[in-house]
């Protein structure tokens, strides 16, 4: 969502990556009400979001390390450039 009205923010890029390995696992682009949401399981992840209007961000670990899968969402204020 938009950091200042608080709006959710369509068409962002969302990258899931492994943190041991910092590989790639997922990209998934949030539709227009900023929602997205990845499968995941047994590893812990970070996620990166890019979009033109605003400055990249990325989360902080996600640990789901022995658990079965998942679902990832986070909520993440972008910042406008």
């Amino acid at each position: 969502y938009d950091e200042t009205n608080k709006a959710p923010v369509g068409r962002v890029i969302a990258r899931l990556f492994n943190s041991q390995f910092n590989k790639l696992v997922d990209t998934q682009i949030t539709d227009s009400g900023g929602k997205y949401y990845f499968m995941a399981g047994d590893a812990k992840y970070y996620v990166t979001y890019e979009h033109k209007a605003y400055h990249p961000q990325k989360t902080g670990i996600i640990d789901l390390a022995g658990k079965d899968a998942e679902v990832i969402t986070v909520d993440v204020n972008l910042k406008k450039n």
